[in-house]
C-alpha cells in the first residue's frame, strides 16, 4: 500500500537570503518542510544560491553564490524573478529576508511582489533589520501585505506598537524533535564541556560576555571546557580575548556544522549571551536533545522558552557575575542539573514541527 500524500493546497513561495549558515535560514528550510507536509506546493527562492539545510519542494536561485551583483545584473535577475513569480502564479509569498534598505524594499514591495498576496516574517527583535529606516515605506509595505508574522510574542507586540498595525500574527519557530534527536544519535561526545553555537559576530551574539563569565566561573579550574561552534568575522578577536583571559587550553573554537546535535547532546549545558534574538533556535535545539540552557534575558525569546530551575536558568543580560554564578549553579548542583535535563525535551514539545505546521496552515487558510 502506498504512502498517503496530503491533498494539495495552494502554491507558496518562500523568499530568503539563502539556506545556509544561520538560524533564520534553518528556520526557512524547516518552514518549507512543514508547508509541504500540509499539502502546499512550495518553492524556496534564495538570493544567494547556498544550501546547508534540508528543504522540501523546489529551489529557485535569484542570484549566484555571492551577495553582491552589479546594478544591471541585479536588475536583470530581479526582472527574471518577477517573470517567474507571474508564470508560477503563486497564491502566497512569504518573505523571510532581512529588509533594512529603502531602495531595495521599494523594488521588492512595489515591483516584484505587486499583485501577490504577501506575508512578511520578522525573526529578530531588532526590527531595524526587518523594516527599512523610512517609516512611511515600512507602513506602505505592511499595508500592501496580508500581514506580519513575528516568531515570538515580544516581536509581535513590538511590531504592533512601533508600526501601529493590527495586521500582526505570532507563530513560534519550530523544532523538528524526531529529526534532531535522530541526528544527535545515542553516543555522547567525549569530555566535560559547555557549549554555545552561532555566528561568531560579537555585535549580536556577545561571546565576549560569555568568555568573561566563563573565566570568572569555577569551570576552568574544574577542567570543564567551553566549545564555541560557528564561523564569522570575529573569530580572531574572540580567540585573542580567550588568550588574554588565559583560556587558550580551555576554549575550543569549532567550525560551523550543519549537524551540531551530537555536540549539544554531550554538553553539560549550552549558553546564550546575545544582545538580541528573535526566538533562538540554539536554545530550543539544545533542549530538544535534553541539554539545559543558561541564557541571558535578552529581547526576545529566551524568557518565552526557558523555565528557570526547570529546564535551565535565565539571568540578567550584561552581568558577568550573574552569568558566572548561573554556570556554577547548573554545573555543580547535581540535583538541579538532573532536573533540568529530565524536563528539557518535554519543555519544547509544543514547538514540534507537527504542532507549528498546524499553526501555519491555520493562519494561511484564514488569510487566503
Amino acid at each position: 500500500m502506498g504512502v498517503e500524500t496530503p491533498e494539495r493546497k495552494q502554491k507558496v513561495c518562500l523568499v530568503t537570503i539563502s539556506l545556509a549558515g544561520g538560524g533564520a535560514e534553518r528556520s526557512t528550510a524547516v518552514l518549507s518542510q512543514m508547508l509541504t507536509s500540509k499539502g502546499y506546493y512550495v518553492t524556496t527562492a534564495v538570493v544567494v544560491n547556498a544550501v546547508d539545510y534540508e528543504y522540501s519542494g523546489s529551489l529557485y536561485a535569484i542570484g549566484s553564490g555571492k551577495k553582491s551583483f552589479g546594478f544591471i545584473s541585479s536588475f536583470m535577475r530581479l526582472r527574471r524573478f518577477r517573470s517567474f513569480l507571474k508564470r508560477e502564479q503563486f497564491d502566497l509569498i512569504i518573505d523571510n529576508r532581512s529588509r533594512p534598505e529603502n531602495f531595495k524594499e521599494r523594488i521588492y514591495s512595489g515591483y516584484l511582489y505587486k499583485g501577490f498576496k504577501l506575508l512578511y516574517v520578522v525573526r529578530s527583535f531588532r526590527l531595524a533589520t526587518y523594516f527599512p529606516a523610512s517609516k512611511p515605506l515600512a507602513h506602505k509595505m505592511i499595508d500592501r501585505a496580508l500581514g506580519v508574522v513575528g516568531v515570538s510574542k515580544a516581536i509581535a507586540k513590538a511590531v504592533k506598537e512601533q508600526y501601529s498595525t493590527a495586521k500582526v500574527y505570532q507563530v513560534y519557530n519550530p523544532v523538528p524533535l524526531a529529526s534532531i534527536q535522530a541526528q544527535a544519535g545515542t553516543k555522547m561526545m567525549a569530555g566535560d564541556y559547555i557549549m554555545a553555537m552561532g555566528r561568531l559576530y560579537d555585535d549580536v551574539k556577545n561571546y565576549s560576555l560569555l568568555l568573561e563569565a566563563y573565566a570568572a566561573s569555577k569551570l576552568p579550574a574544574n577542567k570543564i571546557q567551553l566549545f564555541l561552534m560557528g564561523d564569522g568575522p570575529d573569530k580572531v578577536k574572540l580567540q585573542d580575548k580567550a588568550h588574554v583571559l588565559e583560556l587558550d587550553k580551555m576554549v575550543q573554537f569549532l567550525p560551523f556544522n550543519p549537524n551540531p546535535y551530537p555536540f549539544l547532546q554531550g554538553a553539560k549545558c549550552s549558553v546564550l549571551t546575545s544582545h538580541y534574538e528573535g526566538f533562538p533556535r540554539a536554545v530550543i535545539e539544545s533542549l530538544a536533545v535534553g541539554t539545559p540552557v543558561v541564557s541571558v534575558d535578552c529581547q526576545s525569546g529566551p524568557a518565552e522558552i526557558i523555565q528557570p530551575g526547570e529546564n535551565g536558568l535565565l539571568v540578567p543580560n550584561y552581568n558577568v557575575a550573574a552569568l558566572a554564578e548561573a554556570l556554577n549553579n547548573i554545573i555543580f548542583d547535581q540535583e538541579l542539573l538532573a532536573k533540568c535535563r529530565q524536563n528539557a525535551k518535554t519543555s519544547v514539545a509544543h514547538l514540534d514541527v507537527d504542532v507549528i505546521a498546524d499553526h501555519w496552515d491555520k493562519l494561511i487558510q484564514e488569510l487566503l
